[in-house]
């Protein structure tokens, strides 16, 4: 339940604009921050022979808000473990100005990737998972434009699964 307050107040606050200046901007290293963030992923992949692998350009460096973006990053990578089957792999890549984490798997249904940002969207309505709220994506997306980026997804099977970007300056 703490969990649910948090992440609407944080998502009603962005709304009212009181966010943006609650955010400590610094230079921020991506890089250091997605190597972080993978490596508490790393066992939840493992116990599900989920094959995490990097591709992490050194120094990449942003203006933002270090906690702010490493929840940004643990969304993308707790839903990338989460909807990645097992004996599978996920690719988490960093370049100069964008962040892609991408997962095998089934492709997310074209009609829901519209959808996905919105709050309390789920894709698969079959879904019971009592620990999520459909909240992740919103506050992702969120945080994604408060730091003057985009977040966008591209899922198909020509593509074999589902690719979550991060674009930045």
């Amino acid at each position: 339940m703490k969990s649910l307050v948090e992440s609407l107040l944080f998502l009603a606050r962005s709304d009212a604009e009181f966010e943006q200046t609650k955010m400590i901007i610094n230079d921020v290293s991506l890089s250091d921050l997605t190597e972080s963030a993978t490596l508490q992923f790393e066992p939840v992949a493992y116990e599900r022979c989920i094959n995490l692998e990097t591709a992490i350009e050194e120094n990449v460096l942003i203006k933002g808000d270090s906690s702010q973006l490493n929840r940004l990053l643990q969304i993308l990578l707790d839903n990338a473990c989460k909807y990645t089957p097992e004996n599978s792999k996920i690719i988490i890549k960093l370049t100069k100005n964008r962040l892609s984490v991408f997962n095998t798997g089934a492709p997310i249904p074209k009609e829901s990737l519209p959808h996905l940002f919105e709050r309390f969207y789920r894709a698969d309505k079959a879904r019971s998972d009592r620990s999520s709220f459909g909240l992740g994506l919103s506050i992702a997306k969120t945080i994604a434009v408060n730091h003057g980026g985009d977040l966008s997804v591209e899922s198909s099977e020509l593509i074999g699964g589902s690719i979550f970007t991060f674009s930045f300056d």
